[in-house]
């Protein structure tokens, strides 16, 4: 395992890039983060919304609550602050008390004996936040998982540009955008 670690100096996000060669056998590879404070409830980014889960084990419910498969970000906050780990390609997330955890790699031997061996390249990041706002955090979910790419035209009429939608709020993300079969209007 490669793992290139990078801290940004006026920046909130720690990115943790990896290249691993997994040939193990019947093992996981999990990454975890310790925070310094509590909090009753884990925030998990959904194809479209945001849910809450307990991160304590009161009652039986929450004992079973080991792993939830989600997108982009688990984010663990109190009042004022909060730390969100971000990912480009994993969807098992776990917070127990005060530790975020993701699953990485495994290899079971069911349903698929070569499950997740061999060459894996994937990203993570840690991102602190001021607030209990969760708007950064999807954004930031959404530029790890998105990167802007350079476009370079070859002619200048290539440089020709529309906007068909405009959002000034910060807490909305345009995700998908479709053309409506039986009607004639857009649907997002």
């Amino acid at each position: 395992m490669v793992q290139l670690v990078i801290f940004y100096v006026d920046f909130q996000r720690n990115d943790f890039h990896n290249s691993v060669d997994w040939d193990e056998n019947r093992k996981m590879l999990r990454v975890y983060f310790r925070v310094d404070f509590l909090s009753d409830c884990v925030s998990y980014d959904i194809q479209n919304g945001v849910p809450l889960r307990s991160s304590h084990n009161n009652a039986l419910w929450d004992l079973a609550q080991y792993e939830f498969c989600w997108h982009k970000f688990a984010d663990i906050s109190e009042t004022g602050f909060g730390v969100a780990l971000l990912d480009d390609c994993k969807y098992g997330y776990s917070c127990k008390r005060n530790t975020l955890g993701m699953s990485l790699i495994r290899s079971p031997k069911w349903p698929y004996t070569k499950a997740d061996i061999g060459l894996h390249e994937f990203t993570y990041s840690l991102y602190s936040h001021k607030g209990n706002e969760l708007s950064d955090v999807s954004k930031e979910g959404f530029s790890l998982n998105f990167p802007l790419k350079n476009y370079l035209p070859n002619k200048l009429e290539d440089c020709q540009s529309d906007s068909f939608i405009e959002i000034d709020e910060t807490n909305v993300i345009l995700d998908d955008l479709k053309l409506a079969r039986m009607m004639q209007t857009n649907l997002l």
